[in-house]
């Protein structure tokens, strides 16, 4: 059965359906879950291209911030579940007789094991999301000093809207277990800041850091502090987040489908009585 009972199994990209990854969990058609996924896959792009071109004519040094890191990974993360999501589409409505693997694929992959590239598609999942909220609730609360422009609200908050609305409609399950995926990122951040503070690294103003709050040269002990606060509390504490949320997908889909099951029983007994003689 494995260690904890089977349940340390869950932090791999298995035991899932492939449906869940290019379908809505409401039982919605794929053509309009491909239209949703699209229209927002353009609004990130756009915002992306704009920020970068902005940035890098003002020389912010874009690709040394945490925020643009999630931002960038939010963009891959729609980018990919779009393409799948054609993919599927394209191959369920095709002549072929197989779906999204094939056949032989199928009947060579392991039992629960999904493709590789439904792995990457979860784990881009967990990950972007737990950063957009991430950058959300702590971002905003801890660096940012009540300044806004319309690119800040939309790396900051819209990309969390965003993930918000992904979570809610998509099929993709979250696990408890992934938070290990988030934290990684936030390792890599960290590490990624150690060596760019120790080789001289500035931000565009000139100063010894990347964020103020995370001064090596002038604050260690805090900016330390910081460091492991992000990874070990506040990643653990947004990707809780992100599996409320898919917790309540899942007691409102649930609800949908009682619905349309008490609907769909009324109309038949409707179509019984009224085959039904009067007399």
């Amino acid at each position: 059965m494995g260690c904890c009972g089977g349940k340390c199994e869950n932090i791999l990209f298995r035991n899932a359906k492939e449906d869940d990854f290019v379908e809505s969990a409401w039982g919605k058609g794929r053509a309009s879950y491909i239209a949703f996924r699209g229209f927002f896959t353009l609004f990130l792009v756009v915002f992306l291209v704009w920020h970068l071109y902005d940035s890098f004519s003002r020389d912010t040094l874009y690709f040394t911030k945490a925020d643009n890191w999630g931002y960038l990974l939010l963009v891959v993360y729609f980018i990919w579940a779009l393409v799948l999501a054609c993919v599927g589409y394209c191959r369920k409505h095709s002549s072929e007789v197989s779906p999204l693997p094939n056949e032989t694929e199928k009947e060579a992959k392991p039992e629960g094991r999904l493709p590789w590239y439904f792995q990457v598609q979860w784990l881009l999942f967990n990950m972007s999301f737990t950063v957009a909220f991430l950058v959300l609730f702590a971002y905003n609360g801890l660096v940012i000093k009540g300044e806004f422009n319309i690119q800040d609200v939309a790396v900051h908050i819209l990309n969390s809207v965003v993930a918000l609305l992904d979570t809610l409609v998509c099929g993709i399950h979250v696990r408890l277990l992934h938070v290990v995926y988030p934290m990684c990122f936030g390792l890599l951040y960290v590490v990624f800041v150690l060596i760019y503070w120790g080789a001289g690294g500035t931000d565009a103003k000139g100063n010894p850091y990347v964020y103020s709050i995370i001064d090596f040269s002038g604050d260690p002990g805090l900016a330390a502090g910081v460091c492991v606060g992000l990874v070990f509390l506040a990643v653990p504490l947004s990707h809780l987040f992100v599996y409320l949320l898919y917790r309540l997908r899942c007691v409102l889909v649930r609800m949908y489908e009682k619905k349309l099951q008490g609907e769909r029983e009324e109309q038949a007994f409707l179509r019984r009585m009224g085959r039904a003689p009067i007399f």
